[in-house]
């Protein structure tokens, strides 16, 4: 299964657009995002924490979640913190805990 959604940060000159896009395969199971640098540790941690929290069960799946870093005109963590929710979102709909059809 795959999917992609275009998320907006605010950055100091504006709102940007930016592509998520993700994966799910059979692989050895996980979870892996890509793109953010330093962020990128942050959001699985805090993705892995929400989804604990609330106990929901994942599949056992690779996940893979990417964000386009041509696109992303910011490397402040302050700015990007924008895209916590988007990753969560892609990461539950990818596991079929959101009721989506489609995200675009």
């Amino acid at each position: 299964m795959e999917t992609q959604i275009t998320a907006i940060y605010k950055t100091t000159h504006g709102i940007k657009l930016v592509t998520i896009f993700g994966y799910a395969t059979n692989g050895v199971p996980g979870l892996e995002v890509h793109g953010g640098g330093k962020l990128g540790k942050n959001i699985k941690e805090k993705i892995v924490y929400m989804t604990r929290i609330r106990k929901l069960k994942i599949p056992l799946k690779r996940f893979v979640l990417c964000v386009d870093v041509n696109e992303l005109s910011s490397q402040n963590v302050q700015e990007l913190k924008w895209l916590e929710f988007p990753f969560l979102l892609l990461y539950w709909y990818l596991a079929g805990l959101v009721p989506i059809r489609k995200l675009d």
